[in-house]
C-alpha cells in the first residue's frame, strides 16, 4: 500500500511548525535554576545581584498590573482657582500613556481668560487602580480618581478627595478632544 502524499497546505505550515518546535527546544536549554527556598542566601550573595532600577520595576508593575485606555478618552470640568474665578480643564488621556490639557483660567484679574496647553504622561497607581497620575512636562504631577459616574476627582498627595464643598470633578465627555491647537514645549 503506497504511503498518503501529505497536502500542499501542509507542506506550506511544515516550515512554520519546525521553527516554532527549533525555538521551544532552544528555550528549554536556557532554564534558569532557582535557589531552594529552604537555603539561606548569605549576604554576599543578595549584595551581588542588585535590584533593577525603580523606573523599569515600576513600568513593568504598571504593565503587568493594567492595559492602556483603547481610545482617546476627554474629561472635562470647572475646577476653583486660587486668583480668578475658576479654570475651565479638559484633559484627554491618550492610549500611549500620555495625555495633554487645556486651562482656561476665566474671571482673572486683569478680565482677560488666559489659556495654557500643557502636556505629559500619565500611570495607573500601583496602590489604587482607580487613580491616575498625570506627571507634566516640568515634572509636575496631579492625581485624579475614577469615580462610580466615570468622572475624574482631583485627589490629594494622600490620595484623599479634597474636602471642600467646591467641585474638583472632571466629566468624562462623548467625543475626544485631542487638543491639537499649538503650543510651546518645554524641556528638562
Amino acid at each position: 500500500m503506497p504511503y498518503p502524499t501529505p497536502s500542499s497546505s501542509f507542506l506550506s505550515r511544515l516550515p512554520l511548525a519546525l521553527g516554532a518546535l527549533a525555538v521551544a527546544a532552544t528555550l528549554a536549554g536556557c532554564a534558569i535554576t532557582l535557589p531552594d527556598s529552604k537555603i539561606p542566601q548569605t549576604a554576599e550573595a543578595q549584595a551581588a545581584v542588585p535590584p533593577p532600577p525603580g523606573d523599569v520595576l515600576a513600568t513593568a508593575q504598571r504593565l503587568s498590573q493594567s492595559n492602556p485606555i483603547r481610545e482617546a478618552q476627554t474629561y472635562r470640568g470647572v475646577i476653583p482657582c486660587a486668583d480668578c474665578t475658576g479654570q475651565r480643564v479638559t484633559l484627554t488621556l491618550l492610549p500611549d500613556w500620555t495625555w495633554r490639557m487645556r486651562r482656561t483660567y476665566f474671571g482673572t484679574r486683569d478680565g482677560k481668560d488666559q489659556t495654557f496647553i500643557s502636556t505629559g504622561r500619565w500611570e495607573r497607581s500601583l496602590d489604587n487602580l482607580r487613580q491616575i497620575r498625570v506627571i507634566g512636562d516640568r515634572n509636575d504631577t496631579a492625581t485624579y480618581e475614577v469615580t462610580q459616574n466615570s468622572a475624574l476627582r482631583l485627589v490629594d498627595q494622600d490620595g484623599e478627595p479634597a474636602r471642600s464643598a467646591l467641585n474638583y470633578s472632571l466629566t468624562q465627555q462623548f467625543d475626544s478632544d485631542l487638543i491639537t491647537e499649538p503650543f510651546a514645549m518645554r524641556g528638562v
